[in-house]
């Protein structure tokens, strides 16, 4: 049953290997034509570049959006590294400027994006999965930097 749920998902991501690596989808569409119903929310995880990123459609005054959200980093607070930090708020303010998102740092200094991407056509599986691609590959680089800020540099630490 899962694995017939997610074939559209599937054959999507076999034209991009080392895109997206599939986790994990939790009940992706209704039997039938693939479009979901209403009657069941729609909710989806898939990593892509060791971020975990958590999906579900969304209905909003007749019109359908995907939401996104994840975890994508830490800010380093400035006593730790005021470097790290000043390059990590601009590529935060790059990624504003790339796609429409939220960003929000909670008082741990957790990186937080929330996305409402809006669907252009039916709420199929897998125009759902090809909005999530576009919008990742648009932010791809600028994510993948921040990653790499966002880890502190082991090599410089006393032993």
């Amino acid at each position: 049953m899962l694995m017939e749920s997610t074939a559209p998902f599937l054959e999507l991501l076999s034209h991009s290997p080392e895109e997206f690596d599939l986790i994990s989808f939790a009940r992706l569409a209704d039997a039938g034509s693939g479009a979901p119903s209403g009657e069941r929310p729609v909710r989806f995880a898939f990593d892509c570049d060791g971020i975990t990123y958590l999906g579900g459609l969304v209905v909003q005054d007749g019109q359908h959006y995907l939401h996104l959200e994840a975890l994508i980093g830490i800010l380093p607070y400035t006593k730790e590294s005021p470097d790290r930090r000043g390059a990590l708020l601009r590529a935060l303010n790059e990624i504003k400027k790339l796609a429409p998102s939220r960003l929000t740092v909670d008082p741990r200094q957790r990186i937080r994006l929330d996305a409402a991407l809006t669907l252009d056509g039916p709420a199929t599986p897998a125009r759902l999965m090809a909005t999530a691609a576009l919008f990742l590959a648009r932010l791809r680089h600028s994510l993948n930097g921040m990653a790499r800020l966002s880890t502190p540099d082991k090599s410089t630490a006393p032993a």
